[in-house]
């Protein structure tokens, strides 16, 4: 596998969160992830962990944070992918079942393996929603823009959420990034903690 072939897929955009109507004050997820890439004939493919936070500021506003971890691997060859994601985001209700939101965040991207690194900066802008078909459980997309150096392209993100308690809610995820010269999917699934006021 070269690694020049999946460097532009390292640049994976922001997922960004969804929660219930009313939102609490701040929440912690962990997850592993199951991710896949193809990218012109080089389809590595690997497992790794991420965690991810936000926490409301005032009205609507709040900011949200992402680090992932994946080690990917192909014919033998191993690569490290590291992503970081920091931005801020505004919530909007649209009744007690549906909710909108945006999310601007600026990114960080780093792969590694056979002795080289490649390091990428750029941006994602993000829009979504969130169904809430019972107090217990919902459905959440979004579809956002990411442009990282000289490597852009759409994601797409689905999941649900399921609330064991009042505070401890389990997630299940499919994001899809579709870059310039290959295609990025991670299934992801976790536990959330939600903090009240």
């Amino acid at each position: 596998m070269k690694l020049k072939l999946i460097s532009a897929l390292a640049m994976a955009c922001a997922a960004p969160l969804a929660y219930a109507e009313a939102m609490p004050i701040a929440g912690v997820s962990g997850y592993v992830t199951s991710e896949s890439v193809d990218a012109g004939g080089s389809e590595p493919d690997g497992t790794g962990f991420g965690v991810k936070g936000w926490v409301g500021i005032t009205g609507g506003l709040f900011l949200a944070g992402e680090y992932q971890s994946v080690e990917l691997e192909e014919s033998g060859a191993k690569v490290d992918l590291d992503q970081w994601r920091l931005g801020a985001g505004y919530w909007l209700p649209v009744n007690e079942y549906f909710s909108v939101y945006g999310l601007v965040e600026a990114i960080n991207a780093e792969i590694s393996g056979g002795g080289e690194s490649l390091d990428g900066d750029g941006m994602g802008f993000h829009i979504g929603g969130m169904l809430q078909a019972t107090p217990q459980y919902g459905v959440y997309l979004s579809l956002g823009q990411v442009d990282i150096e000289d490597s852009d392209g759409l994601e797409f993100q689905i999941g649900n959420e399921f609330m064991i308690t009042r505070q401890v809610g389990g997630f299940v995820e499919l994001r899809l990034w579709n870059a310039q010269d290959g295609d990025l999917s991670d299934l992801r699934a976790g536990l959330s903690y939600y903090f009240e006021g």
